[in-house]
């Protein structure tokens, strides 16, 4: 049985492509986190404060 000979696995420009679907994806990712954050405003006093946030609660970003 003859044996397969891999010279190399990924070509330079099969890597230039890996590269760039990783990046995409991750471009995509970060978006749709920063995208979702909820928008909550405090208000103490006269003072209105704008936070956008994942967190459940806010007591601890307003401390």
């Amino acid at each position: 049985m003859k044996r397969l000979k891999f010279n190399r696995v990924l070509t330079n420009k099969d890597f230039i492509y890996a590269i760039t679907l990783l990046l995409i994806i991750g471009l995509i990712s970060f978006s749709f986190y920063e995208l979702s954050k909820a928008e909550v405003k405090v208000t103490q006093g006269d003072e209105v404060t704008t936070i956008r946030t994942h967190a459940n609660t806010v007591g601890g970003c307003i401390e």
